[in-house]
């Protein structure tokens, strides 16, 4: 199986867009899947159709996390950060770092929850943007960082693993611009915000040191983890426990397989009681 994907893979990477996109519907329709595939423009973006779904989509070859509906997946997505712990009402705020094409803020829609993203991908803030704003350019298209500065950053957005942390196999290094979540909030006049979750290809400690001056300001933090930073691959979990703990932060709940890990502020009960 592995021979043939490899086999296949670099010939459809080679394929015009309505050639590739008539593939992929074929291929849907042969395994009686509802899903199509159809580009905008070349080089994307695409849209993703299931009856009564659609998304925008920034690589084609993304296709294979909805074809057997859009819907499922993103509420297979929120489950693996734990987000399903998190009671929301409408209004409440968002922070998605690493937000690709808006994922989060699909499955946010149903709550009427207010959403902040941030991709410095362009495509996927693009999409970003269609998904979730009807296309106005809402989308922060900066890295989080613990101080405000430029940044090498190593793309590779065909398997959304870009990363300000060099880990190999990048396709480019770019000169992005860097913020921090500290800035961003006090910006906004220092709301509270009910939800931050953190997606940093290995760069998750980072972001949460630029947090450190707000994080009583947020309610729950959603981490993943994985095993992705440097060319080491390392879980970032002691780093990011470390910090989360001695801002009043436990862990509530995880996700073993993707190692993300969902915080709660420990005085938010005393709170509510109060």
């Amino acid at each position: 199986m592995k021979i043939g994907r490899w086999i296949t893979e670099p010939i459809a990477a080679a394929m015009p867009e309505w050639l590739y996109c008539a593939m992929i519907n074929f291929r849907c329709m042969f395994r009686g899947r509802e899903f199509r595939l159809r580009a905008v423009a070349d080089g994307g973006p695409y849209i993703g159709k299931r009856t009564g779904e659609e998304i925008q989509l920034a690589r084609r070859n993304r296709f294979k996390r909805y074809d057997k509906g859009i819907a499922r997946w993103i509420g297979h997505l929120a489950g693996t950060y734990c987000l399903n712990e998190v009671p929301l009402a409408p209004g409440d705020k968002i922070i998605d770092c690493g937000a690709n094409v808006g994922e989060i803020g699909i499955w946010a829609k149903q709550f009427q929850a207010e959403y902040h993203p941030f991709e410095p991908e362009e495509k996927e803030a693009d999409c970003c943007d269609l998904n979730n704003f009807s296309g106005e350019r809402r989308t922060v298209r900066k890295a989080l960082w613990h101080e405000e500065t430029e940044l090498r950053f190593f793309s590779k957005p065909d398997t959304a693993d870009s990363t300000a942390i060099e880990a190999g196999g990048y396709k480019t290094i770019k000169i992005i611009q860097a913020t921090t979540l500290a800035h961003y909030i006090r910006s906004l006049g220092s709301p509270r915000f009910r939800l931050l979750k953190v997606e940093a290809e290995g760069a998750e400690p980072e972001v949460l040191q630029g947090a450190e001056g707000v994080l009583h300001l947020i309610d729950y933090i959603a981490v993943d983890c994985g095993r992705e930073r440097g060319k080491e691959r390392k879980s970032t979990f002691c780093e990011v426990n470390e910090i989360l703990r001695r801002h009043n932060f436990e862990v509530i709940n995880a996700d073993m397989k993707r190692l993300a890990f969902l915080y709660r502020r420990r005085d938010l009960l005393d709170l509510k009681a109060a």
